[in-house]
């Protein structure tokens, strides 16, 4: 008998038709693979299709579960107007509402068209290493376009460094201060220290012009030499 994780486990096939879920939406799962024995839940190597109740696919789940949950490899989910893959290593929940989300060095890829993906041609992305579906460090691309910034302007944006609940001078952050490069789409380059994907703290704003600020910033403005 195969084990996995301490549980004896067994290959099968199965269709699940009262399947339930996000937002208690009905939809079928069709799974095959490994799933502790005498159990219909994924547990080791194996495929977990969602299809909607018109038999189109919802997502796809690629790689090792534990427990029913996807803990490394590929999902890959059909929204409308765009497809949205996630590549990596998942942490596990079970505060009453059980999920996985990507932590771990990976990343989230969207496309237009199933054709874009087969050819891996992402309109945008986020790459690098995250922790419960927060990118820590790496690089955004198109953030306005994959909903991950309000700021239509920005193009890309490389994250470096993370910091938690930084005081600032007089002023507390409340989120996350970060420290990387943001590229806009107007030409525009700035380096240092910035807060919800505007410059806040110490940096230096490039022009597409060639001028430059260079010194202390809030949330966006530049308000001094350092």
């Amino acid at each position: 008998m195969k084990k996995f994780k301490g549980e004896n486990i067994e290959k099968i096939k199965f269709t699940n038709n009262n399947y339930i879920a996000e937002k208690d939406v009905p939809r079928k799962r069709e799974y095959k693979g490994y799933v502790k024995v005498g159990w219909e839940h994924p547990h080791g190597e194996g495929i977990n299709i969602i299809r909607n109740k018109d038999k189109s696919i919802h997502s796809i789940e690629e790689g090792i579960f534990e427990n029913g949950l996807l803990m490394n490899g590929t999902e890959i989910v059909y929204n409308d107007g765009s497809i949205e893959k996630t590549i990596g290593k998942y942490k596990r929940y079970d505060n009453g509402n059980r999920h996985e989300w990507i932590s771990g060095k990976g990343g989230m890829l969207f496309y237009k068209t199933k054709q874009d993906m087969k050819k891996n041609k992402p309109f945008g992305y986020m790459k690098g290493t995250f922790d419960d579906g927060k990118i820590l460090k790496g690089e955004v691309f198109k953030p306005f376009q994959i909903n991950y910034t309000s700021h239509d302007f920005v193009k890309k944006i490389l994250i470096k460094k993370r910091f938690k609940n930084i005081h600032y001078k007089s002023e507390y952050t409340t989120g996350d201060l970060e420290n990387g490069e943001i590229f806009y789409e107007n030409g525009d380059h700035y380096k240092g220290d910035f807060y919800q994907d505007m410059p806040h703290g110490k940096g230096k704003m490039i022009y597409s012009d060639g001028s430059k600020d260079v010194g202390i910033w809030l949330i966006g403005s530049f308000k001094k030499v350092n």
